[in-house]
C-alpha cells in the first residue's frame, strides 16, 4: 500500500512537472507570437518609410529637372537679350547715320 502511495506521489509530481512544462511552452508560444507581430509591424513601418523616401526622392529629381530646364531657359534668354541689345545698337547707329544724312541734305 505504501508502495502504491509512493508511486501515486511520483505520478502526481510528474504530472505537475508536465503541466508546468506545457504552461511554459504555451507562454513561450504567446511571447513568440507577440514578437512576430511586433516584428511584422516594424517591418511594415520600415516599408512605409522606404516608400515615402522613394516618393520624396522622385519629387526632388523632378524639381532638379525643372531647375535645370529653367537654367537653360535663362541662358537662352540672356543670349536673346545680348543679341537684341546688339541689334538695338546697330539700329541706333543707322538712325544716327540717317539723321546726319538728313542734316547734310538740309544744309545743301
Amino acid at each position: 500500500n505504501n508502495n502504491n502511495l509512493m508511486k501515486n506521489n511520483h505520478i502526481i509530481t510528474e504530472n505537475i512537472s508536465t503541466q508546468t512544462t506545457i504552461e511554459n511552452i504555451i507562454e513561450n508560444e504567446d511571447n513568440n507570437l507577440e514578437y512576430k507581430q511586433t516584428i511584422m509591424s516594424l517591418n511594415n513601418q520600415i516599408e512605409a518609410y522606404i516608400s515615402d523616401i522613394e516618393t520624396k526622392e522622385e519629387q526632388i529629381n523632378q524639381q532638379n529637372q525643372h531647375i535645370y530646364d529653367l537654367q537653360i531657359m535663362m541662358a537662352e534668354l540672356e543670349e536673346t537679350s545680348r543679341s537684341s541689345a546688339l541689334r538695338a545698337e546697330k539700329a541706333e547707329e543707322h538712325l544716327q547715320i540717317l539723321i546726319s544724312n538728313w542734316e547734310k541734305a538740309d544744309s545743301i
